[in-house]
């Protein structure tokens, strides 16, 4: 209290009031109650000065300003760090793959097409860490350690697997296919409706 600024009135006051406004014969606010001293009784209502909550409303939006700024910036660098990711596995592949030609099976030198399968990608996340946890495991069926490993990767590399879901050697291929990616999208829509920054990336096959 040596800092605050305060009104002192001999308004009635009691117990229950802290919080109200003071407030003049014309309806303007002086203050806001806070304290009763009966040992000075009528001199001993105190109420926290208009002007000194003005400041430090001021302050408090400042902060709130300046919090939102911050994210903002931390929100920037995740984009640029998911970014950078993405253009180094895309230079990956291309150093990888085969200019020309499909993948050739080893066994029969048959061209392969398709994809081996499909991953669900997490590159960020709109909650608090502890709540995108939950929600990814409750989502996803993860349990507490991959959970927490997808949300690391995505935190600190700027994308996090958080699953993935292969094509079946056996049967029909292309239907197989279909299934995986079917899974894999059905997982991102859950994802997304808990907030999550998603997306489904195929799987290559590799020669």
């Amino acid at each position: 209290f040596e800092k605050t600024s305060f009104v002192i009135t001999d308004a009635a006051m009691a117990g229950g009031m802290s919080g109200g406004p003071l407030v003049n014969g014309e309806g303007v606010v002086l203050g806001v109650n806070a304290l009763v001293r009966p040992d000075l009784r009528a001199l001993g209502n105190y109420a926290v000065s208009s002007i000194e909550c003005e400041s430090f409303l001021e302050k408090l939006e400042e902060q709130r300003e300046n919090e939102a700024e911050r994210a903002s910036r931390k929100e920037d660098t995740r984009r640029e760090r998911r970014k950078k990711r993405k253009e180094a596995r895309s230079k990956s592949v291309e150093d990888t793959s085969p200019s020309s030609s499909p993948p050739v099976d080893e066994d029969d030198g048959v061209p392969v097409e398709g994809v081996a399968g499909y991953r669900v990608m997490l590159y960020g996340y709109s909650s608090s860490k502890a709540e995108a946890t939950t929600a990814l495991r409750r989502a996803a069926g993860l349990d507490e350690l991959r959970a927490e490993n997808a949300m690391r990767s995505a935190y600190s590399f700027g994308a996090g697997v958080v699953d993935e879901f292969y094509v079946s050697e056996v049967g029909d291929r292309k239907r197989a296919e279909r299934a995986a990616k079917k899974k894999a999208e059905e997982l991102l829509e859950k994802l997304k409706e808990e907030g999550m920054m998603v997306e489904v990336e195929p799987l290559t096959l590799l020669p």
